[in-house]
């Protein structure tokens, strides 16, 4: 029995820190997503305040493609400045989530897969007075890379934390069979024993049903005794 319920404190304990892991994991990218975009919007807002596109546009200010990703869109989504490319050779904008829900909403994000699949894109736009939209694009890692990242620790911790827990539940086991065992080899003396509170009611019953049984053994051996007494007397006669 000892070995059973360290096996499945064993198991709820590997199951616990598993989903510990993972949703403190998940909690850590939502807030990571919260913040990239909070700076995307903070900056979209600044260039829009300062009316900084048509000189960016005009001075064809680019930034390296490791950087922010500034894109101009006109209201028909039409692209007319962009900090990567020449606006000449790309396509029209208007569908992109990102920017239909500015034009709809004000502002609009994004989240895409770059074309490494390791990094993830993301997409603040923010629609201006003048009804076009300023887009401002970021690479950063995806949370398969939180997880790569926090393997190492989350190993080391899920090892410290499974052995710690192994430890306690060895003891907690001990703790809860030692008074069962006691009972099992002195069954006479249960009122005599100490044990914790919630197996109190357990020793109540077990010692009234080991009552019950005495008392039916000794009811047993006075009717085999009477019986053999009664008998007796016939057979003598008979003899």
């Amino acid at each position: 029995m000892t070995r059973k319920m360290n096996l499945n404190f064993m198991l709820v304990t590997a199951v616990s820190i598993l989903l510990t892991v993972i949703l403190t994991t998940m909690g850590t990218y939502q807030l990571f997503q919260k913040e990239v975009f909070s700076d995307l919007s903070s900056i979209a807002r600044l260039i829009d305040r300062l009316n900084l596109m048509p000189r960016l546009k005009e001075e064809a200010f680019a930034l390296p493609e490791d950087e922010l990703r500034i894109t101009w869109i006109g209201p028909e989504g039409l692209v007319l400045y962009d900090s990567y490319a020449n606006d000449t050779t790309l396509g029209n904008h208007g569908t992109r989530p990102e920017v239909t829900e500015a034009m709809n909403h004000g502002q609009g994000l994004c989240i895409r897969k770059s074309m490494t699949m390791e990094q993830s894109i993301f997409f603040y736009a923010l629609k201006s007075q003048d009804g076009t939209i300023i887009r401002i694009a970021k690479e950063s890692g995806n949370i398969w890379n939180i997880y790569t990242n926090a393997l190492p620790a989350a190993i080391f911790i899920a090892v410290f934390s499974f052995l710690f827990s192994m430890i306690i539940a060895r003891h907690l086991t001990k703790a809860f069979v030692k008074p069962i065992e006691r009972m099992a080899e002195d069954m006479n003396h249960l009122e005599n024993m100490t044990v914790y509170r919630e197996l109190s009611p357990f020793i109540s019953l077990i010692r009234s049903q080991h009552e019950e049984a005495l008392k039916n053994a000794r009811l047993r051996q006075e009717f085999t005794a009477n019986v053999s007494h009664e008998l007796k007397t016939p057979l003598t006669s008979i003899s």
